[in-house]
């Protein structure tokens, strides 16, 4: 039997790595200009933002293509299923209740 992981075992790392990361940037750029200073911390926020909007499908089990999945997976050792993590939680549900019912079943979120 597999290993499940879980993402709030990481949440540690997480913030770890934020202060580490935070820290070293006011580090490297506290004797710069101004400017320049600004200008690397925008950089950096716009990276952050980057990351955060390209791993939000699979934190936040948004819906998304193979291609995207395919682009999430940065390094070859990263264990991302993209053949059977697409269309998230939704397309989930309607497969497990066809495979459950043996029709196709539509899920309605609507209020």
């Amino acid at each position: 039997m597999r290993r499940e992981l879980f993402l709030h075992t990481y949440f540690p790392a997480l913030w770890m790595a934020i202060m580490v990361l935070a820290f070293t940037v006011d580090l490297l750029t506290c004797r710069m200009p101004r400017i320049i200073r600004l200008s690397v911390y925008v950089a950096v926020a716009a990276a952050v933002l980057h990351a955060f909007h390209e791993f939000s499908y699979i934190t936040y089990a948004r819906e998304w293509t193979k291609e995207q999945c395919l682009r999430a997976k940065w390094l070859q050792t990263w264990d991302i299923d993209c053949e059977h993590a697409i269309g998230g939680v939704r397309a989930a549900v309607e497969s497990l209740a066809a495979n459950q019912t043996g029709t196709n079943v539509s899920v309605n979120h609507s209020p």
